[in-house]
């Protein structure tokens, strides 16, 4: 808001009567503040900017499909040029401040190319043949006027708005608290197969510290310090179209991420809008939703392991005015793993179908169906000697299995169904409704390492098998209001959301045969394992929610505040009793920040989670909830003329009552206080000259401040103290090379703890990957739409133990993977 022309207009009565009655049920002052505030707002909406008015363009000379590339960025235009109208065309480039339609007549200038935009921001270029005088049929090669949208697709690998962060269509530099965002251009330049893949370069987030070579069930994602890699705080944050995923203990996780259009990270604690969660922050996947231009992709992946892929990714427009549109987007994947005696197979499918019912009313259908099935066994935990330390037969091979092929299986359907609805009352006033169902089924089997016994060769195993679904229900209400009050700009969102969390499992477990290392083997079974543990848990949350985005000049406050109530019930189907836990919170964020000209934006933040702990401790007191804080200070920059985005913030997060594992199997215990210091660098840029980068560094003091046991003033396990990760790529833009794509990337990850007092110590590791691409389309017009690419990932094949654990069991690193994709889009 507060940018370009804006028409004005009071909210009508009936609906500031129900806004105002909604705000009023928040708790004390929040509540007569905001009431104040929307009796009192003159309401605005900003209108599409004018395509009559003045952009500032700063475009080097470069070849024309460079050129048209940075002319589209800047303006707000989405410009995509074929080959056969750019080829061996330079231009002289373009500086100054003008209209977007001055600014393309002078980029063109001198070259036979000549090109007009129509007036619904629709770019057309022509290319002469011979001396002019003959004009080739006109090509339309310009999309929507708006360049982005929060929730839409990226051109590159720079976002410049989320909705993660405030559940409105907000920019980037205006979101006082640290967000990054992973485009579907990145993840396809690196040819990522796991969610974990995707994030392996984003600052704040580790991946893959108890990979062991197999992960069907989820990605290990921690943010922060917080999350499923490390044994503190290891509850899971993950959000699918901001609402959250859930699951029991084992049934979360693990989507495939062709199915997505961007994955955000919102740092930080996140209850004010999304209500229990970790402090570390959430992981939003954005799904891929229909749009009314057409967009066709179809893909075949073969590589390392014996992997088979093949995907598609298809959609458009049902009717010819667009307000019917679809996208269907599906996989199909095979793979051995480097383990051996381990198959994996994956089938997912995700259909979606817009309405547009108006001009304003929307209605996104969307729902997904993924099967995984993986033979053998689902972790690979092996001893810390014969790993992290030599045995007397020396280390065990990064193939190796501790457990048994025959009996070890991971069977999961995972299934979702919701919709977005979407109405504006007025110029001003929007409506939201969001609702996902998700249901989790998982059926698995495996045996794992109990003991290294003293001979250094004797390993003692268990058996563990569960059954597990989960079933979660979710509705969130929004209602925006874009008004002014004086001189200030407000997006008012008010809104309430209730979740419903059913899961029910059935857990074995039993003591089985030993085995010599390093020769593997079956156990032995005397008949299935038997249950002990066989509960039916049931959860509700509601909550009540408001927030207020201010703009007054370049200032910039937010400021959020959200009631919660959550309760649960727990049945031991194997006792008449039950269990139950009702807790309350109020939970609350506050950003400040200002947004130069220049295009830097410092800002300061304070925000809060809260989580209920189901469960009970070994003694069998109840889990108080779990509270966090944090305290963030930083600086975003996107620099004029530039396609890029740089971040720095420095941050202090403290989390209490925090569940920490007690190992594979053993349950949580909660220890008093962790709390987490770092310091973060991020940087995104896709250059007019071919360049893409994204690099981040991570600093991170973690500590152990408040506890009765041994890990008193001691770092958490698995949480390293510096990560960094640089990849870059380069597409040449003209040349004999025209076409090709060089890339190439470094990851590091820092000395991490294995055990309670930091005696036993993981080293750090270095990886790199490289990929090399080619469009073949700049080689012949005929195969337009067609590329070729290649990847490899852990490039040396960098033997490394990614983490060890509560002082007996580490885990392999990914050795070396090669991929090789062939896409056509069209």
């Amino acid at each position: 808001m507060g940018q370009g022309q804006q028409r004005r207009r009071k909210v009508p009565q009936g609906v500031a009567a129900m806004v105002a009655a909604s705000v009023a049920t928040l708790p004390g002052t929040m509540a007569v503040g905001s009431a104040g505030l929307v009796a009192g707002m003159v309401i605005t909406r900003a209108e599409a900017a004018d395509l009559s008015a003045e952009v500032s363009f700063d475009i080097p000379e470069q070849p024309l499909a460079g050129a048209l590339g940075a002319f589209g960025r800047q303006a707000g235009l989405q410009v995509s040029a074929d080959t056969a109208v750019t080829r061996g065309v330079e231009s002289r480039g373009l500086k100054g401040r003008m209209t977007p339609a001055a600014g393309l007549a002078q980029l063109l200038a001198g070259t036979p190319v000549t090109g007009s935009i129509t007036p619904d921001g629709v770019v057309v270029l022509q290319r002469l043949a011979g001396e002019g005088a003959t004009v080739l049929d006109p090509l339309q090669v310009g999309a929507a006027r708006t360049a982005e949208v929060a929730t839409g697709p990226v051109t590159g690998y720079v976002a410049t708005r989320t909705a993660t962060a405030t559940k409105t269509d907000t920019p980037l530099l205006e979101t006082p608290q640290s967000v990054s965002v992973v485009t579907r251009d990145q993840m396809s330049a690196r040819a990522v197969t796991t969610e974990g893949e995707a994030l392996a370069y984003t600052a704040g987030v580790r991946v893959g510290g108890r990979a062991g070579g197999i992960m069907p069930g989820g990605d290990n994602i921690q943010v922060r310090g917080f999350g499923g890699d490390g044994t503190y705080g290891a509850s899971s944050n993950e959000y699918l179209d901001g609402i959250k995923v859930g699951g029991a203990n084992f049934a979360v996780g693990g989507f495939e991420p062709y199915m997505f259009e961007r994955i955000e990270v919102l740092k930080g604690p996140a209850s004010v809008l999304y209500g229990q969660n970790t402090p570390g922050g959430i992981v939003n996947r954005v799904s891929k939703t229909p749009s009314d231009q057409a967009m066709n992709e179809v893909m075949l992946r073969g590589g390392s392991f014996g992997r088979h892929e093949a995907g598609a990714d298809i959609g458009g427009r049902l009717v010819e005015d667009g307000r019917l549109a679809f996208r269907v987007a599906g996989l199909m994947m095979e793979s051995d793993n480097q383990v051996d005696g381990i198959d994996q197979e994956r089938t997912a499918i995700a259909p979606s179908l817009t309405w547009r019912a108006g001009d304003d009313t929307t209605l996104t259908l969307l729902g997904s169906w993924q099967r995984d099935d993986v033979d053998g066994g689902f972790s690979n935990m092996l001893p810390i000697v014969g790993t992290l330390k030599d045995a007397p037969y020396g280390k065990l091979p990064r193939s190796f299995y501790a457990g048994d092929t025959d009996y070890g299986h991971w069977d999961r359907d995972l299934y979702t169904l919701g919709y977005q609805f979407e109405h504006r009352f007025d110029d001003a006033i929007t409506f939201r409704q969001n609702a996902r169902y998700i249901a989790n089924r998982l059926d698995f089997a495996t045996v794992y390492i109990r003991a290294l016994q003293s001979d250094g060769v004797t390993l003692d195993r268990n058996a563990f098998a569960a059954r597990e679904s989960s079933d979660v229900y979710v509705v969130d209400n929004q209602v925006q209001i874009d008004g002014t009050t004086g001189p200030l700009d407000h997006t008012l969102l008010t809104g309430f959301e209730y979740r419903r969390h059913d899961s029910d499992t059935i857990r074995r477990f039993a003591q089985v045969s030993s085995i010599t290392l390093p020769q593997g083997g079956n156990a032995t079974f005397a008949g299935e394992p038997p249950i002990y543990q066989n509960l039916e848990t049931r959860r509700n949350q509601w909550g009540l929610y408001a927030q207020d985005q201010i703009r007054m000049g370049g200032w910039i406050v937010n400021l959020g505040g959200r009631y919660d109530r959550a309760d649960s019930r727990v049945k031991d189907r194997r006792t008449p009793g039950e269990t139950s836990q009702d807790d309350e919170a109020f939970t609350s964020r506050i950003g400040l920040g200002y947004a130069f000209d220049m295009g830097l934006t410092p800002y300061l933040s304070y925000s809060e989670s809260f989580e209920p702990q189901s469960g009970t401790t070994p003694t069998g007191a109840a889990f108080k909830p779990s509270r966090g804080t944090q305290y963030e200070a930083g600086l975003k920059y996107q620099p004029p003329g530039w396609n890029a985005m740089f971040t720095a913030s420095v941050f202090q997060i403290t989390q209490t009552n925090v569940p920490k594992s007690l190992g594979s199997g053993l349950g949580y215990r909660q220890i008093g206080e962790v709390t987490n210091k770092g310091l973060e660098l991020e940087a995104v840029a896709s250059l007019a000259s071919g360049w893409d980068v994204q690099a981040g560094f991570t600093w991170l003091d973690s500590e152990v401040t408040k506890s009765t046991e041994l890990d008193l003033h001691h770092r958490p396990t698995m949480v390293p103290e510096v990560t960094a990760a640089l990849w870059t790529r380069y597409t040449f833009q003209a040349g004999f090379a025209e076409g090709l794509g060089l890339g190439a990337g470094v990851r590091y990850v820092g000395s991490t703890y294995g055990n309670d007092t930091n005696t036993l110590k993981v080293p750090s590791y270095t990886l790199y990957d490289a990929a090399v691409s080619y469009d073949l389309g700049r080689a012949s017009p005929a195969l337009t739409g067609v590329e070729l690419a290649v990847n490899a990932s852990n490039l040396f094949d960098e033997t490394y133990v990614s983490g060890c654990e509560v002082d007996k069991q580490c885990y392999w690193g990914q050795g070396r993977t090669v991929l090789g994709t062939l896409k056509y889009k069209w």
